[in-house]
């Protein structure tokens, strides 16, 4: 039969070490919550740079076809007075 003293060491080891596990889990929680805002920064980068050239191509194809329509248009008008 254990006395109270080995009762309360017994919980006290238990308490103790649930305590330094909590400890441990919450460190490593933390540390993936930085390293998951680490990448939600990366990605949100990554994709303004996606999204900027995306409309720099978009600007330089539009202006391209513009530039061959007039040029077709001029060739039309051309034709036709002749």
């Amino acid at each position: 039969m254990m006395d109270w003293t080995q009762t309360l060491t017994i919980i006290l080891s238990v308490f103790g070490s649930t305590a330094a596990v909590w400890y441990v889990v919450r460190e490593d929680i933390k540390r993936h919550d930085l390293e998951l805002k680490e990448m939600r920064q990366e990605f949100h980068n990554v994709r303004t740079e996606m999204k900027e050239e995306f409309s720099k191509g978009h600007a330089l194809w539009a202006n391209l076809l513009k530039q061959i329509y007039d040029i077709k248009l001029d060739q039309s008008q051309r034709n036709a007075k002749a």
